[in-house]
């Protein structure tokens, strides 16, 4: 080897990227999640994201959302059986995250054969 010549190597490193697929049970467009902050629209999910590994993200809903016409989407858990409103992800692999919400209806009782009336959700 001739010891004037260098041989030199340059190399790129590049983190291992996973597929995180984020979805709702339930597509309405008065429901949104914020991802990393930024605004989601239920209407556009399924949406699958490329995350670096060991990356940290967050997943955020609202505890419920109008859905118009005495009607409710209220959260209720995340895929995993989680409930807290924000899920916090470090990512080491493929994922799935789904936010799951029930609907709720709002009742009003009111009778003429009674005085008793009530509402609620």
């Amino acid at each position: 080897m001739d010891p004037e010549r260098s041989n030199t190597i340059n190399l790129t490193v590049r983190p291992k990227t996973y597929a995180i697929r984020i979805s709702t049970n339930i597509v309405a467009d008065q429901i949104s999640l914020k991802v990393d902050g930024g605004i989601i629209n239920a209407s556009s999910l399924p949406k699958t994201y490329r995350w670096d590994e060991f990356t940290k993200h967050n997943i955020t809903v609202n505890e419920y959302y109008e859905g118009g016409n005495a009607t409710r989407f209220m959260f209720e858990k995340w895929s995993d059986d989680t409930t807290q409103l924000e899920k916090k992800l470090t990512i080491d692999g493929d994922v799935n995250v789904s936010a799951e919400f029930i609907t709720q209806y709002f009742l009003n009782v009111s009778s003429v054969f009674s005085s008793r009336t009530g509402e609620g959700w």
